[in-house]
């Protein structure tokens, strides 16, 4: 079949038109999982986070860690050796990733897989200022890509009943409950197709 110098004329443009937008989606989509510039996802890195870290930690513990279940949990030692616990066994196992708004640190989720088909999301946390703004949100979705990426087929989570602004996060980042306890949490999960 041959095309008509119009017709190939139109198919060029077209083309040309569709790679610009391609490689403009490619350069935006890099920007915001990969710098800190603007709104970014971004590798925790240890010195620079640290104390952004430890202060959401400090300021809502009792939204992030059950201190009844886990009474020695330590932040620092979570980033400093990235565990989701004490033992030294799950060392190195933790994925955190840190949201920046403008260079300033907004938000961050830590996350691992628990086994090689099952992830955990471990926390997701924004700062009190930058709520409201879909960060929480951003990073569930971040961190449920990722998970998938490495094998997952279910992710699960764990919130206190409480705790409804987190709980419309992950329903709208295509989480579902799966169990409610009495004692004042519940769990999420996400299956993917394989």
């Amino acid at each position: 079949m041959r095309l008509s110098k119009k017709q190939l004329g139109l198919f060029l443009g077209v083309s040309f038109i569709l790679s610009g937008l391609a490689f403009w989606v490619y350069q935006h989509s890099f920007k915001i999982t990969q710098t800190k510039e603007l709104h970014g996802i971004t590798d925790f890195d240890y010195e620079r986070d640290k104390d952004f870290i430890l202060d959401v930690f400090e300021k809502n513990m009792y939204w992030l860690v059950d201190v009844k279940t886990s009474p020695d949990f330590s932040a620092d030692y979570m980033m400093r050796y990235l565990t989701t616990n004490s033992n030294p066994s799950t060392a190195g196992r933790l994925t955190i990733k840190v949201l920046y708004d403008h260079n300033r640190p907004a938000g961050f989720t830590a996350y691992y897989m628990k086994h090689f088909y099952l992830g955990t999301i471990r926390f997701v946390a924004v700062r009190e200022e930058f709520r409201s703004k879909g960060y929480g949100k951003l990073l569930t979705g971040y961190a449920l890509r990722d998970l998938q990426s490495r094998g997952a087929a279910k992710v699960s989570l764990v919130t206190r009943t409480s705790n409804i602004p987190a709980q419309k996060v992950y329903k709208a980042s295509g989480m579902h409950v799966v169990e409610e306890e009495e004692d004042g949490f519940v769990w999420f999960e996400k299956e993917f197709e394989l």
